[in-house]
């Protein structure tokens, strides 16, 4: 069905599907809803979809461990859903320099640990082992994802 969409634009699938659903809602029933609805809907439905997409992908990681026998990275966790919280006090800080605050994680999670903020998992790590592993010794093994192969 979205062969020949960019990969970067599938994230964008339930939006425009929800959208599309809207409009003809919209045209065939001639239905009206108020601006405040449609602003509510869209301001909604991109978060949800974000944070559902990445506890299945959590479901999909978890199962694979298993199989593996293997451990997951420990996670960060905010306080809000999402973690929307550790976006905001990052986004508030006064400097730019975005590796402050890894320090007090690395502290509480070790050296290796993800952060998941609206459905974006990053893994951080300054463990020397896994950064020559990672740079050079089974470099092809880690790929940066979707959104770097377009």
């Amino acid at each position: 069905m979205l062969g020949d969409v960019p990969k970067y634009l599938l994230p964008l699938e339930l939006p425009l599907l929800v959208h599309v659903v809207v409009l003809v809602l919209l045209r065939v029933y001639n239905w009206t809803p108020s601006v405040g609805l449609i602003i509510l809907v869209w301001l909604f439905v991109l978060p949800v979809y974000h944070q559902a997409r990445s506890t299945y992908t959590h479901f999909i990681h978890v199962r694979e461990a298993r199989r593996l026998e293997a451990r997951l990275v420990p996670k960060v966790k905010g306080k809000l859903p999402a973690n929307v919280d550790l976006l905001y006090k990052g986004l508030m800080k006064k400097t730019l320099y975005l590796g402050d605050g890894l320090i007090a994680w690395t502290q509480t999670h070790g050296t290796t640990f993800s952060v998941t903020t609206v459905g974006d998992t990053r893994i951080f790590t300054i463990n020397p082992e896994n950064l020559k592993r990672i740079l050079a010794t089974d470099f092809d093994n880690y790929v940066k994802g979707v959104s770097f192969n377009t």
